[in-house]
């Protein structure tokens, strides 16, 4: 069975979502002819749709490059909605990012040595524009010899934990990492390593 949003099946609109997430890319025999162009679906209710999907998936920037590539043709309102949505995320990442400059600055002054992981660091080492990732978080790594430490300096600048360690000296040696978060300041996730255990 079919199934729809509105008029556009969700099959259309993951063939749009690959599309999008395709930009920029060589090939890619999972979605299609590459250089084809897709053609949005002009109703309001299913563009809506769409862009909600967009940023579920958190593809907003390949969205702006795949329309200004003319992989993807859009109306000009379109278009303006989908640079808005782009703003309004990359608004967020520039926060986050300055927030990732303020941590790790602390962590260096405390002599810990430091690595971004995940969002800003993809954004700015695997992307032609870093626009084009849109990432949620914070994530630093740091080695297990430090990670105390880390935690204590992190949390000198106002943060709390979300979850308080087990028992003394665990964290560094057994958990992956620390969720802190503010009520002002974007979460920031500690990582000793990638995955849970010694």
């Amino acid at each position: 069975r079919r199934s729809r949003v509105g008029r556009m099946t969700i099959e259309d609109e993951l063939g749009i979502l690959g599309r999008i997430a395709c930009a920029g890319l060589v090939a890619s025999a999972s979605v299609g002819q590459v250089g084809a162009v897709v053609t949005v679906p002009s109703d309001q209710a299913e563009w809506s749709q769409l862009l909600l999907s967009v940023a579920r998936h958190r593809i907003s920037g390949l969205l702006t490059a795949a329309i200004e590539s003319g992989q993807v043709r859009v109306t000009d309102a379109q278009y303006q909605d989908a640079i808005d949505a782009q703003r309004e995320r990359m608004t967020a990442c520039l926060l986050l990012e300055d927030h990732l400059v303020h941590i790790s600055t602390t962590l260096v002054a405390a002599g810990i040595d430091v690595r971004a992981l995940k969002g800003p660091a993809v954004a700015h080492l695997d992307y032609p524009d870093p626009s084009w990732r849109v990432f949620g978080d914070v994530d630093i790594l740091v080695r297990s010899r430090d990670f105390d430490d880390a935690v204590d300096a992190i949390t000198a600048t106002g943060v709390e934990r979300r979850f308080p360690e087990l028992r003394p000296r665990f964290d560094c040696r057994f958990s992956k990492g620390v969720e802190f978060f503010a009520a002002d300041r974007p979460e920031v996730d500690l990582h000793r390593t990638f995955v849970m255990g010694r």
